[in-house]
C-alpha cells in the first residue's frame, strides 16, 4: 500500500479548515503516514495553521458558503479550476456541497479524478422545492464523472441512486466519518446525582432542540434537580437558526443552562449521563453522537437516517420518534430512573460500539483502499 501512495498529491477540499482538522485529522494524518503529500484547499479560518503544522499544504480559497447567487458560484468554480491548474493533484477529495458541486466541475476540466463524500444532504433535500430541484440538477451534471462518492448511511445512498445521480457501482457507505476513540477517551459516569443531559449541535430548529426543552420542562417537573445543558452557537442568520431572544426565553424558564460554544466538546460530554440529538434534520450520522459513545455516554436520538445507526437501542441508548416530545421525555425518564449499575453498563456498552463499529481508523482504511485502486487501475491502463 505504501508503494502506491507514497508520492500520490492528493488534494483536500472543504468549506472550512475547522471541519477538516476536527472530523478528518485521522484520514489526513494517514495519508501523510503513507508518503501522500496532502494539499489542503479552504478558506482560511482559525485551525488552518493546525492543518499545515500536520505536514499539510494550505491554499486559502474564498467561497460564500451558504449563498445561492448563480455569479459567486461561478466565480468559485473558476478559483477551483485555477488552484487545481497550478496544483496538478494526482486526486481530489471533497467534503461539503459546493466543493464536491464545483470542485468537480472543475476537476472534470483537467481529467483528475474526483472523490465525493456526502456526510449528509442537509436543508437541499428536506423539501420538495426550487432549492432541492436546483442541487439536484448541479449534482446530475457535476458527478457524471467522479470515481466514487462516500455516504455516511445507506438511506442517503439511496436517494442520489433513485434521483440517477449516480450508478451503484460508484458509491460506497461508509459508518460515518468515525471517531478518534484516543481523543475521545472513555470516562468514568459522573456522580449519580444529578442526572446531566446535554444537547451539544447547531443550533438550528431542526436538530431538535425546542423538543429538547420542552422535554426537559416535562422532566423536570417530575425531577426538579435534573440538569439540561445546552451547548453550541446561536446560528442567528440561518433561516432555522435559534435566536438569542429565544435562547434568552428558555434560559429565563429555568428548565435549562445554555453553556455557549465551544471547540472542545468532551469535557461538557464527559460532566453529562446522556447526550441527547432529537434531530429531524437530513443528518449523515451526527458526530456529536459518535462522541458521546467513544466517551462512554448513553444518547438518545431519534429513529431517523443517520441517528438510528448510533444507537442499539435500550443497550448503548434510546431512539424516540422524531418531533415527539413525549416519546423523547419517555426515554428521558428512563434515563433518571436508571440505577447507577445499570447507567455504566449501558455507557459501556456505547464505548464498545464506538471500538468496534465507529473507530475512525477504520474510515481511514476504506480511503487508502479507494485511493490504491484507483491508482492501481490508473497504472494497468
Amino acid at each position: 500500500m505504501t508503494e502506491i501512495l507514497h508520492g500520490c498529491h492528493v488534494l483536500i477540499t472543504a468549506n472550512t479548515s475547522w471541519c477538516l482538522a476536527h472530523f478528518r485529522g485521522t484520514v489526513i494524518d494517514t495519508l501523510l503516514a503513507q508518503g501522500c503529500r496532502v494539499t489542503i484547499l479552504t478558506p482560511r479560518d482559525a485551525h488552518s495553521d493546525d492543518l499545515a503544522a500536520r505536514g499539510c499544504t494550505f491554499i486559502d480559497i474564498e467561497m460564500d458558503r451558504n449563498g445561492h447567487s448563480p455569479i459567486r458560484d461561478f466565480m468559485l468554480m473558476r478559483r477551483f479550476k485555477k488552484q487545481f491548474k497550478i496544483s496538478k493533484p494526482d486526486v481530489i477529495i471533497g467534503y461539503t456541497i459546493k466543493n464536491n458541486i464545483y470542485g468537480a466541475i472543475a476537476a472534470r476540466a483537467f481529467a483528475i479524478p474526483f472523490i465525493a463524500v456526502i456526510p449528509g444532504l442537509g436543508n437541499a433535500f428536506a423539501s420538495d422545492n426550487w432549492l432541492q430541484k436546483l442541487v439536484v440538477g448541479l449534482y446530475r451534471f457535476a458527478f457524471r464523472d467522479i470515481c466514487v462518492a462516500l455516504f455516511s448511511n445507506a438511506e442517503n445512498r439511496d436517494v442520489f441512486i433513485d434521483k440517477g445521480l449516480l450508478p451503484m457501482d460508484r458509491v460506497h457507505v461508509l459508518d460515518g466519518e468515525g471517531v478518534n476513540i484516543t481523543n475521545f477517551a472513555q470516562h468514568p459516569m459522573p456522580a449519580p446525582t444529578p442526572r446531566v443531559f446535554l444537547f451539544c449541535a447547531r443550533l438550528l430548529h431542526s436538530k431538535g432542540i425546542g423538543e429538547f426543552v420542552e422535554a426537559a420542562h416535562v422532566i423536570r417537573k417530575r425531577h426538579p434537580d435534573t440538569e439540561f445543558h445546552i451547548v453550541g452557537k446561536l446560528a442567528q442568520t440561518h433561516p432555522e437558526g435559534v435566536s438569542k431572544t429565544q435562547m434568552d426565553e428558555w434560559i429565563a424558564q429555568g428548565d435549562v443552562q445554555f453553556m455557549g460554544e465551544t471547540d472542545d466538546v468532551r469535557p461538557f460530554i464527559a460532566a453529562a449521563h446522556c447526550v441527547v440529538l432529537p434531530s429531524y434534520y437530513q443528518e449523515g450520522m451526527p458526530r456529536i453522537l459518535l462522541d458521546a459513545i467513544a466517551t462512554g455516554r448513553l444518547v438518545i436520538t431519534t429513529n431517523t437516517p443517520g441517528c438510528r445507526e448510533t444507537v442499539v437501542d435500550g443497550e448503548t441508548g434510546f431512539l424516540c420518534a422524531p418531533k415527539d416530545v413525549e416519546d423523547l421525555a419517555n426515554c428521558m425518564q428512563r434515563v433518571v430512573e436508571m440505577p447507577a449499575a445499570r447507567l455504566a453498563t449501558v455507557g459501556q456498552n456505547a464505548r464498545n460500539l464506538a471500538q468496534d463499529r465507529f473507530d475512525d481508523r477504520i474510515t481511514a482504511d476504506v480511503y487508502l483502499r479507494l485511493l490504491c485502486k484507483l491508482f492501481d487501475e490508473t497504472n494497468t491502463t
